[in-house]
């Protein structure tokens, strides 16, 4: 596990979750084109940089209430959308609340395959 992954909740940074994760992302910009991979320890990195907080502009929700209900509530967003042509990489990725991830996707049109 990263050294600085330690600092955040242990079921937010379980290591088989994150490579779950990346590997999703990953698989995904295959699908799309784009170039570039994450890791999980950019995915871990990304947590700790977050400091347990929505990332997206103007929101900056907990993830996770205090008793640990939808701690796991959180994704990664890529900045410049995978089906847009941006790249798969830890520039590019943030991770924010999954209700603001839908409604930023309903808001630039973003197609999932």
């Amino acid at each position: 596990m990263a050294a600085s992954a330690v600092r955040c909740k242990p079921r937010m940074i379980d290591e088989a979750n994150l490579r779950r994760r990346a590997n999703s992302a990953n698989a995904r910009a295959r699908k799309f084109g784009a170039v570039g991979t994450i890791t999980w320890q950019d995915i871990a990195d990304a947590l700790v940089a977050a400091q347990g907080r929505c990332q997206n502009e103007g929101c900056s929700r907990p993830f996770g209430g205090p008793h640990g209900r939808f701690r796991d509530q959180w994704v990664i967003s890529f900045v410049i959308p995978l089906s847009h042509g941006g790249p798969c990489c830890r520039a590019n990725m943030r991770i924010i609340w999954r209700l603001c991830e839908m409604r930023r996707t309903h808001e630039l049109g973003v197609r999932w395959i």
